[in-house]
């Protein structure tokens, strides 16, 4: 059983650093292990870098120097696009290219694919176009039975194997929204095949960046994401204070053909507005004529 995992990383605001910023040496150190954890419920053994899930987010900015130590302790050789075997300390130092955006790192192996770690890579702009456009950002495999936002979904028990640990209703993820605040969203596809839908009820959202490049800022309701694409929309939280979906809707159609038995191909997480209650939305999702600029 494994979980797709929608990668939506909440980071604080930051100051923007101007045209004369200098370059800073980023390090990290990134240890690889196993945990038995239970994301949407479903107890399994999942890789974690430095024991956290999910995994961490490295923010840098255009021309630092970056450092990354992966230690693997995972019993097994794994990849980082250089192959680390067992019980070895491999270590990344070079330069951050001339290209801010939206990007991701990830950590398999090769005869246990699906198996792997994944985070987001920030790479901050000192003169992104769209830095005074946003007050906060937060930042978002094969054969599934269920997904992941942000490290969180429930698991219809009644599908597990017996032997297996398993826990109804283990909690959804929450984003919480100040009204009238500007957000925005990191949203990472890390799926090997999988294509969904990303929307919030309710919430139009302006796309600004599409795979690591700035482009000309237009207004859509829902966004189709295609396996391992990024996207940085920006959403304004000026609806009524309540509570509101998140979607990232499966392409059903897409797997059909794979043969899985049991799919929930609605992931959801939850925007709560400070000042409402914590009861579950009950907003609809956006209509299909919507699914277009507007």
């Amino acid at each position: 059983m494994h979980a797709q995992r929608l990668c939506l990383v909440f980071i604080l605001a930051s100051p923007v650093k101007k045209r004369a910023y200098v370059p800073e040496t980023k390090t990290f150190y990134l240890h690889l292990y196993k945990a038995k954890l239970s994301p949407d419920g479903f107890e399994r053994v999942v890789w974690t870098v430095n024991g956290t899930y999910p995994e961490p987010t490295l923010v840098v900015t255009k021309w630092d120097r970056l450092v990354i130590y992966v230690i693997n302790n995972l019993g097994v050789s794994t990849s980082i696009h250089y192959h680390v075997p067992n019980n070895t300390t491999f270590i990344f130092n070079f330069t951050v290219p001339d290209q801010s955006g939206t990007f991701w790192y990830h950590s398999h192996h090769l005869a246990q694919y699906v198996n792997g770690v994944l985070g987001a890579i920030i790479v901050k702009d000192p003169d992104d176009p769209y830095q005074n456009d946003y007050d906060e950002e937060v930042g978002l495999e094969p054969r599934p039975d269920n997904r992941l936002i942000n490290g969180r979904n429930n698991y219809n028990c009644k599908w597990a194997p017996v032997s297996y640990k398993c826990i109804d209703n283990a909690g959804l993820s929450k984003f919480n929204f100040v009204l009238e605040k500007r957000y925005r969203l990191r949203v990472i596809n890390t799926g090997a095949l999988l294509s969904f839908t990303f929307s919030i009820d309710e919430h139009a959202m302006d796309v600004i960046e599409v795979e690591g490049m700035m482009t000309k800022r237009h207004t859509i309701h829902r966004l189709i994401i295609n396996v391992a694409q990024r996207y940085s929309v920006i959403v304004t939280a000026n609806k009524l204070v309540s509570n509101f979906w998140m979607r990232a809707d499966l392409q059903i159609k897409c797997y059909n053909a794979i043969g899985i038995e049991h799919l929930n191909p609605y992931v959801k997480a939850i925007v709560h507005y400070e000042g409402a209650n914590y009861l579950d939305p009950t907003i609809q999702g956006w209509a299909d004529n919507l699914n277009k600029k507007i």
